[in-house]
């Protein structure tokens, strides 16, 4: 084998998927709305966890409303200061009570293989939000804060699942 090949190879397995657009890219308000959003088109969220890549999808048409803070809090963390994709993720499994169909991606094969339904704790939903906030830059203390937040909301509706 010659040593092309072999860096060829190596490359190709260390190689991560196509990372979707942005998510404000598929974005549109809903008329006579303050804050929800609604998708016009599906949108992949991607994500690493132990050095592999993860995909679930957000679907055409959904509504969202951005970052549900309670009034109280926006003296410290705006619903806009959070972007736009960690909130999707987060209120997407939310509702879909953390079981997602997911993807991983083949690095042999540079193709998305099916997982399957996973079924995710709120807990683990929680830390996701917070991973997502985290890759998208998001200042260290409002991370905490709004991490916090979804927390003890989830613990007052005693939202555990």
């Amino acid at each position: 084998m010659k040593s092309k090949d072999v860096v060829r190879q190596v490359t190709r397995a260390m190689s991560p998927p196509p990372w979707p657009k942005q998510i404000e890219d598929v974005l549109s308000p809903v008329p006579k709305s303050s804050r929800l959003m609604r998708l016009r088109e599906d949108f992949p969220i991607v994500y690493e966890f132990e050095g592999e890549f993860y995909r679930f999808w957000l679907d055409h048409g959904w509504v969202y409303d951005v970052a549900s803070i309670p009034r109280i809090f926006w003296l410290f963390v705006s619903w806009t200061e959070l972007g736009y994709e960690a909130p999707a993720a987060h209120d997407d499994a939310i509702e879909k009570r953390g079981l997602l169909f997911i993807e991983k991606w083949d690095r042999e094969q540079q193709k998305w293989i099916a997982v399957g339904y996973v079924q995710f704790t709120r807990k683990q939903v929680d830390k996701f939000f917070a991973m997502k906030m985290r890759e998208k830059g998001i200042k260290p203390w409002r991370r905490r804060l709004a991490y916090r937040v979804v927390r003890g909301w989830a613990f007052l509706k005693r939202n555990q699942w």
